[in-house]
């Protein structure tokens, strides 16, 4: 069983905001409306009649997987998009292309809450809004945005991998 935990900030992002501020003054790609950032956490665990209790016992008793100070969390889908009629919304989630065994992380999981995560997977998920009257297309998006630089803005092209898709 994939448990998928999405988390972002309560306040402002200041790495959406700067990402933002990239976009549409230095690149002066104005059809970019909004720009915001979450976290992915991917839990793979054996599901047991405890296991959405262990989840939930994690989330509100430590800072493994998110600050509830900081962040917001919702579990299994990420919150709703909101855009206008005159808008669209891609989607680009980034993972790192070596993948991290987070297993300090499993073991404080496994001995603190009983919770045994056979794998963990972080990424972030940016949400890009559009103007629809810029007509933009994925392709576009790409090579204007996403991989607009060689050190990259919303993806490092070095060692991180994304997938670009319309929400």
């Amino acid at each position: 069983m994939i448990i998928k935990l999405f988390t972002h900030l309560k306040n402002t992002d200041l790495e959406a905001v700067s990402a933002y501020q990239t976009i549409t003054e230095l690149l002066h790609f104005s059809a970019l409306t909004g720009l915001s950032r979450k976290r992915l956490w991917e839990l793979t665990v054996e599901e047991t009649k405890e296991t959405k209790f262990q989840v939930q016992k994690v989330l509100s008793e430590s800072y493994y997987l998110s600050n509830p100070n900081k962040e917001k969390v919702y579990q299994d889908q990420p919150p709703p998009v909101v855009c206008g009629a005159n808008e669209v919304v891609f989607l680009v989630l980034v993972s790192p292309t070596q993948k991290e065994s987070y297993e300090n992380l499993r073991e404080s999981l496994k001995n603190r809450f009983g919770l045994v995560c056979s794998k963990i997977q972080k990424s972030v998920l940016w949400e890009l809004t559009i103007s629809k009257e810029a007509a933009i297309t994925e392709e576009m998006l790409l090579r204007q945005v996403v991989l607009c630089s060689e050190k990259g803005i919303l993806v490092n092209p070095l060692y991180e991998d994304y997938r670009l898709t319309r929400a």
